[in-house]
């Protein structure tokens, strides 16, 4: 698989686990945090439209589909499970350094030399990976993030 496959692909997957993970948590605090559970239904819905992005993209450059979405969305709500004992704050903090490891990466393939059709995707999705890299610190302003 050469690099710009391999790009596309995990860029692909973690999208789909975004998707999964963001309705999650969207259901799990749609009673007690209703204002935080529309945003992660937003976030949601843009981590999957950034998902078919990666996918229309691979289906252009390497004429097949990209599989594997119902895999991927389950993952995400797994791993959305799997963090439910854990407090509103530690999953905050756990998502921010995700999301901004994710800005990080995009930022460094805009930085260098990158096909057009990825360059367009990767800067179509850069602000709303800001926006989810930074709830962390709106909805906990008053504490510093430090490095997980």
């Amino acid at each position: 698989m050469n690099d710009m496959s391999y790009r596309i692909t995990r860029s692909f997957r973690m999208e789909m686990m975004g998707t999964g993970l963001y309705r999650s948590l969207s259901a799990q605090y749609r009673k007690s945090e209703p204002e935080l559970s529309r945003r992660f239904s937003e976030f949601a819905r843009q981590e999957h439209m950034h998902g078919r992005l990666f996918e229309k993209l691979a289906q252009k450059t390497f004429g097949k589909p990209l599989r594997g979405d119902k895999f991927w969305l389950f993952m995400g709500r797994l791993t959305a499970f799997l963090m439910r004992p854990l407090s509103l704050k530690s999953k905050m903090k756990k998502l921010s350094a995700i999301e901004s490891q994710a800005v990080a990466d995009i930022e460094k393939v805009l930085s260098g030399s990158v096909d057009d059709g990825l360059r367009t995707v990767m800067k179509t999705i850069l602000p709303d990976e800001k926006v989810h890299a930074g709830l962390y610190r709106q909805i906990f302003p008053s504490h510093e993030e430090k490095p997980l």
